[in-house]
């Protein structure tokens, strides 16, 4: 399968990303992945990333955790 999501796994269950917007969450879900972790504050590479609960609100439907 051809995903879009720049992943690279670091261990058996780990993988980093660059920050994930709200409208990668459904293709993280289909590549299997269970949960999302953001390690990124809000606005602190100032006022473009998306705010954590947009994140959040595409996350559950897709069925991860966060």
């Amino acid at each position: 399968m051809t995903h879009h999501l720049a992943i690279r796994p670091i261990d058996a269950d780990v993988c980093v990303a660059p920050q994930l917007w709200p409208e990668a969450m459904a293709e993280a879900a289909s590549l299997g992945f269970r949960s999302v972790v953001n390690n990124r504050p809000d606005f602190e590479h100032g006022p473009d990333p998306p705010p954590i609960p947009d994140i959040v609100a595409a996350a559950r439907p897709a069925g991860l955790e966060y």
